[in-house]
């Protein structure tokens, strides 16, 4: 089983971009995305393997996700057991990804190809009646 290298935690990483000494340089990695130019949430360990095509050091271009992404961050009321707060970011593209299968896949998943008998159908559409207010 293959175990992923660690990052440097944030801290850290942004002391040993300060020390470099351009204060304008490490401004500028604020503000970008949380995702690639392909629109990937990538794992430290996914991310520290790909071609860096933004002319960013790897330090510069984690230290970018992981600002945005801290920015971001909306924490749930769940503890790790070093008592920190549990955390989730929602890239747009996420949102986007979710809307088109919402809009598109509506009555077709998990229904066999040949279609729902009458019976079926009004089951279906009863119960995604009752559920609808509890999803939004």
């Amino acid at each position: 089983m293959h175990i992923p290298q660690r990052p440097l935690p944030i801290a850290e990483l942004t002391k040993k971009l300060a020390e470099k000494g351009d204060p304008g340089r490490l401004i500028s990695l604020f503000g970008r995305k949380m995702v690639d130019e392909k629109g990937r949430y990538l794992h430290w360990d996914e991310f520290r393997r790909k071609v860096n095509d933004d002319g960013l050091s790897l330090d510069e271009g984690w230290f970018a996700i992981r600002t945005a992404r801290i920015t971001a961050a909306q924490f749930i009321p769940l503890m790790d057991t070093a008592n920190r707060r549990f955390s989730y970011c929602e890239p747009s593209s996420l949102r986007a990804t979710l809307q088109f299968v919402d809009l598109n896949a509506g009555g077709t998943l998990g229904t066999a190809p040949r279609g729902l008998t009458q019976a079926q159908g009004s089951q279906y559409f009863t119960r995604t009646l009752a559920e609808e207010p509890f999803l939004h």
